[in-house]
């Protein structure tokens, strides 16, 4: 079989790669606790990744508008002037349960109490993340219930003196409870497990943490 060299005259095609929408879940975070507007790039608003749910979520919980340069595929995230936060969330996020955690510790750090189910494969990823967001809430003063489709809060309380977040080889416990040192000082151990998805990441922090 002779291979296929296509066609000779043909030019190359230029083709922006979408970025991954669960790793902006973080950013909404950091916008949402620190009413900081956010510029991130290559989003597209017609995206068909479950995770970008996250800008209808954030703005309906947590007033962050999501607005779209079609042109250039950026996006700002833009926190509501004098936003009412809801008196609870209910969610169903089965459809994009990759940023559960994120929104877990965004409203753990608001006080805002949370029912989220469609979370039963949280259970089997690269730790069980539904046991680890009890453990780990718990150390940010929130009080949780577990089954194996839901997580809910049951109290908020003051957050551990010297906190400490277990990473359990989970690259998004560490991402996802990083926007907490917003509101108090905290350790993220392990935080080299970034590398997998976004190694990047804590030099992004920093910038946004400085702007």
């Amino acid at each position: 079989m002779e291979p296929f060299h296509g066609n000779d005259e043909s030019s190359p095609v230029n083709y922006e790669v979408e970025s991954d929408w669960s790793s902006a879940s973080y950013f909404y975070s950091i916008a949402a606790l620190g009413r900081e507007t956010i510029h991130l790039k290559s989003f597209y608003k017609e995206s068909t990744q479950g995770d970008s749910a996250i800008a209808g979520i954030y703005e309906d919980f947590f007033g962050i508008k999501t607005i779209f340069t079609e042109d250039e595929h950026k996006i700002t995230l833009q926190p509501e002037a004098d936003f009412s936060f809801p008196e609870k969330i209910i969610l169903d996020m089965n459809n994009c349960p990759d940023i559960a955690q994120t929104l877990c510790v965004t409203a753990a750090a608001l006080k805002i109490p949370f029912e989220i189910s469609g979370l039963g494969t949280l259970r089997v990823k690269e730790t069980d993340r539904l046991q680890a967001l009890y453990n780990e809430l718990k150390k940010l003063g929130t009080e949780t219930e577990i089954t194996d489709l839901t997580i809910k809060s049951v109290s908020f309380g003051e957050p551990e003196e010297n906190i400490s977040i277990a990473t359990y080889q989970d690259h998004r416990m560490a991402m996802s409870f990083a926007p907490f040192c917003l509101i108090k000082e905290l350790n993220i151990e392990d935080e080299d497990v970034v590398e997998k998805s976004y190694p990047m990441f804590w030099k992004d922090l920093d910038n946004v943490m400085v702007h």
